[in-house]
């Protein structure tokens, strides 16, 4: 029994490396025939191999974490909490990537609590059987849900990758029927991926570099009032060209935090300090944070 486990975690620990390095080949292909290389040579004074390997490191452990806390995203502890209406900090609605779920959250969760948000939701959405627009309804719901417990109060969104697009285009929607507080996208593809183009499933698919839907969303007016935040990494494995990651909308802040894994930006809590802070204080309070 003992060398089934131990076959088995060599396994899975073989398949995580495995796709972290695939990962940052494209990535290193990508970096090395565009201006990001002189960034990345910049940033690690040189040692650009050495911030390679770290980053693989880093996308591993991610991975694997993500990976064994999957199951716990099926737990409603983890996707709702108590309302506490009285609660001075907004509601947060966190909304997970693609082939993620709620238990993405679980660092974040704790964190946030630490500083006092207690009304924390997470929408749990699949990644394999709903479109773009069929999720997006999925936020509505909640948001609107979220919004009658908290009082009337509106929520703070903060998503990872996908999970950015989609609130990006939920604030947008010249229909929408909630009230946003301020938004925090993390590692969030803005203009695609090139990567998208390997993805299973048709959600996966609509991800391509300046595709469709990423032209749906850069056509809808932007929403005047909401403090937005867009942080990103310059070592982001996933979102190709590194350029995807940013928008050139004048009403975005856009942040870099320092060289980590795509979604390592969920495991790391400078990042989170950087949204907590964000949301407090907006952008003049963001100096120093996230590296």
């Amino acid at each position: 029994m003992t060398a089934f486990i131990l076959v088995l975690a060599s396994c899975f620990a073989f398949v995580v490396l495995v796709f972290s390095s695939l990962s940052y080949a494209f990535f290193w292909f990508e970096a090395a025939n565009s201006r990001h290389l002189d960034h990345l040579r910049d940033l690690s004074k040189g040692r650009i191999g050495r911030m390679m390997a770290r980053g693989i490191l880093a996308s591993s452990l991610s991975l694997a974490f993500v990976l064994l806390t999957y199951p716990l995203g099926f737990s409603r502890s983890v996707r709702y909490s108590k309302t506490d209406p009285p609660c001075p900090s907004p509601p947060v609605i966190f909304v997970h990537g693609l082939y993620h779920n709620a238990g993405a959250w679980i660092l974040f969760r704790r964190w946030f609590r630490a500083e006092g948000f207690r009304n924390i939701h997470a929408l749990n959405y699949s990644s394999w059987n709903c479109s773009f627009h069929e999720i997006l309804e999925q936020l509505d719901r909640l948001a609107r849900q979220v919004t009658e417990l908290s009082a009337g109060r509106p929520p703070v969104f903060v998503g990872h990758s996908l999970g950015g697009l989609l609130i990006r285009a939920y604030v947008d929607d010249p229909n929408r029927r909630s009230p946003v507080a301020a938004v925090v996208t993390l590692g969030t593809p803005h203009q695609g991926s090139k990567l998208a183009v390997l993805g299973l499933g048709t959600l996966a698919q609509s991800l391509r570099y300046k595709g469709p839907l990423i032209a749906e969303i850069e056509r809808l007016p932007a929403a005047p009032g909401i403090p937005r935040l867009a942080v990103y990494s310059p070592l982001d494995n996933m979102v190709l060209p590194a350029e995807a990651s940013l928008t050139d909308r004048l009403e975005w802040t856009l942040h870099e935090t320092s060289p980590i894994s795509h979604i390592a930006m969920l495991h790391h809590r400078p990042t989170a300090k950087l949204a907590l802070e964000f949301i407090r204080n907006g952008s003049h309070g963001l100096a120093g944070l996230g590296k």
